[in-house]
């Protein structure tokens, strides 16, 4: 039988082809979408394994292009999107079954036998609330399997309500030009449930990306360990590699944690120091005075004598230093950053420069977003949580600031930070 494996994340794909190795599976891999769907063009598959969270093409567009082959591999999804929907997705986009990371090897293991066995039945999927049952394709209502007859207006404000309250916010109520008061009231209440939509989406998101970063080391471990037992004396390399892989995602959750704890702690305490800007900036060039080294970068910080801020030292510190550690990561060899900062209108403007790799104009709107990632296989290569400039945000609006950006793919990134200046009000912010 012969398998691939779709899975950007290193460690967890050298596990996952090495345990079914040994348990006789042909197994190729590939780390991102184009090379799935390349391989899948190529060669015949009998199972493909498809993370959902790839770099490039995400794992639901590589399984339509699966799917438009032709060719007869059944697909089992690998994600740590947890959520009813996203399975129903899945497996409505034509996936064969869905496993939710952290998994154990042998469940997976099983899971491809059954597989390679049969195809997965899905049950029809219908809306349930304590005894009552509502299909919306046969448009039958049952309360504790009793038949109730429903008009077809009375089916569809009782769908409303249920999906309403099974957290589907994307119904709205009719108003068909209707000027009178009902009309008014009716275009009031669908405005609201625009504002209470988007701001559970990024609730949601913000949910299922935390669930997903804190899923994935865990994921990787806890197959690495699987695998390991696979062996009753492993050899001293493999122990070393998987020690080293459970290490790494240590150090990996706790920085996340850490950083998760900063962005959503409503715990602070009142600070009203004075920071001089130039120091801010001299100690972050003297913590990346190595990656700077390491990568050649030129780095000018301009004159910026009495320019002070207002608020905390510890998060404007952490604030300046995220994005100049941000200019040294994605830069490129021999680059530039240039850093300047002057007074004008009663505020402070800093403007941090750098010729890295650019973010494509159709991404700038959510680079601020948490987890959020431009080039997902790169930021985590790199160490990159996703967190970095959303906690940028979150400090600079705290101390009565805000922060725009101006970038051109494949040349420059232009992060423009404007404080107020000499405003010596008291803010709360964290301190943790």
């Amino acid at each position: 039988m012969r398998l691939l494996i779709v899975e950007d994340e290193e460690d967890m794909q050298e596990a996952l082809c090495y345990g079914l190795r040994k348990r006789g599976y042909a197994v190729d891999a590939a780390g991102n979408g184009t090379d799935a769907v390349q391989l899948c063009q190529i060669n015949e598959y009998d199972l493909v394994v498809l993370d959902l969270n790839l770099p490039g093409l995400d794992g639901m567009e590589v399984l339509q292009q699966i799917q438009s082959l032709g060719k007869p591999a059944k697909v089992l999804i690998l994600s740590a999107r947890s959520e009813l929907e996203d399975k129903v997705a899945g497996l409505d986009g034509g996936a064969s079954d869905y496993l939710t990371k952290p998994f154990h090897f042998e469940e997976l293991e099983a899971r491809i036998r059954m597989l390679l066995r049969r195809s997965f039945i899905q049950e029809e999927a219908s809306l349930k609330r304590g005894g009552l049952c509502l299909d919306t394709n046969l448009k039958t209502v049952r309360f504790n399997e009793h038949p109730l007859d429903f008009s077809m207006r009375e089916f569809a404000i009782l769908e409303y309500l249920m999906r309403i309250s099974g957290n589907d916010l994307s119904h709205r109520v009719e108003i068909r030009d209707r000027q009178d008061e009902i009309g008014r009231l009716a275009r009031s209440f669908n405005l609201m449930m625009d504002k209470v939509s988007a701001s559970f989406e990024r609730q949601k998101r913000f949910s299922a990306s935390a669930a997903h970063e804190l899923k994935t080391p865990l994921a990787t471990i806890a197959v690495n360990l699987d695998v390991l037992a696979l062996e009753e004396a492993p050899p001293a390399a493999r122990l070393e590699k998987v020690l080293k892989v459970i290490r790494t995602n240590n150090e990996r959750m706790i920085r996340l944690v850490d950083d998760l704890f900063r962005l959503t702690s409503e715990n602070g305490s009142i600070v009203n120091e004075e920071v001089s800007l130039e120091e801010l900036l001299a100690e972050s060039a003297e913590e990346l005075s190595r990656p700077i080294q390491e990568k050649h970068l030129t780095v000018s910080i301009g004159s910026m004598p009495g320019l002070k801020l207002t608020g905390s030292r510890v998060m404007l510190s952490r604030a300046v230093g995220n994005l100049f550690e941000n200019a040294v990561k994605y830069n490129r060899d021999y680059g530039t950053i240039s850093i300047s900062a002057r007074k004008e209108a009663g505020k402070i403007i800093m403007r941090m420069a750098d010729t890295g790799i650019g973010i494509p104009k159709e991404e700038i709107s959510r680079i601020f977003e948490p987890f959020y990632r431009v080039d997902k296989s790169r930021s985590r290569a790199m160490g990159g949580s996703g967190l970095g400039l959303p906690l940028v945000k979150d400090i600079l609006e705290k101390h009565g600031g805000n922060i725009t950006v101006k970038s051109t793919p494949g040349e420059s990134t232009v992060f423009i930070l404007e404080f107020p200046e000499n405003n010596f009000q008291e803010y709360v912010v964290d301190t943790e």
